[in-house]
């Protein structure tokens, strides 16, 4: 029987130490769920880390500000909140 799939959260992940996180969490075997409030890096940091999964694993994207005090769940996938 195969173990149950795990996954990884990571904030920050198109930072230099979050895709580090998620590549490490990736060589285990945990699906992702990265969040960043940058799309382009996030992009680039998914592409580079599924680059060096193996096996393949899931990952998902949301772009968020999540320094934003009105997130909520059906805001999670939408930046909402970049008053800087």
């Amino acid at each position: 029987m195969n173990p149950p799939k795990r996954t990884a959260i990571i904030t920050g992940a198109a930072g230099a130490l979050g895709t580090e996180f998620a590549i490490e969490a990736a060589k285990h075997g945990y699906d992702l769920i990265l969040i960043d409030i940058n799309a382009a890096k996030l992009q680039a940091s998914a592409k580079q880390i599924q680059q060096s999964a193996e096996p393949p694993v899931s990952i998902t994207l949301h772009v968020v500000d999540l320094s934003c005090p009105i997130v909520t769940g059906k805001q999670i996938g939408r930046a909402t909140c970049r008053k800087r």
